[in-house]
């Protein structure tokens, strides 16, 4: 028989791999690690993100986020609802209109050809 797996087991054997935070971050919070980051809540504005590897953000994203900041271009952004009028990947900027045909709209972003490319969540 498996002994019970105990919180303090969950988040030891994420921690190496990455970042589960379930909640809100709000204005002048701020989320770091080395690998990936999963926000189960919203990332208000004045919220900072930085992950080296991709960052989901299961709600509204009205904050700064720099997923591969590290200079990784390969790491993706993940949205259920883009906001924030500025997004970063690696060492690459993207600005985000507010009449995009993105915005408020989940979103899937890359970095292809050297530029920022939002494209749709694709549809389960």
């Amino acid at each position: 028989m498996q002994p019970p797996v105990t919180y303090a087991n969950r988040v030891e054997s994420v921690a190496a791999k990455g970042m589960l935070y379930t909640g809100n971050l709000r204005g002048g919070q701020k989320l770091t690690g080395d690998g990936d980051i999963i926000v189960m809540g919203h990332v208000n504005m004045g919220a900072e993100i930085y992950a080296g590897g991709h960052i989901i953000v299961l709600g509204r994203l009205h904050g700064v986020v720099h997923a591969g900041c590290d200079g990784d271009n390969d790491m993706s952004l993940t949205v259920r609802s883009i906001e924030s009028q500025q997004v970063r990947i690696g060492n690459k900027v993207g600005i985000i209109d507010p009449s995009s045909d993105f915005w408020g709209k989940p979103a899937v972003i890359t970095v292809r050809n050297e530029e920022i490319l939002v494209t749709d969540w694709p549809s389960i």
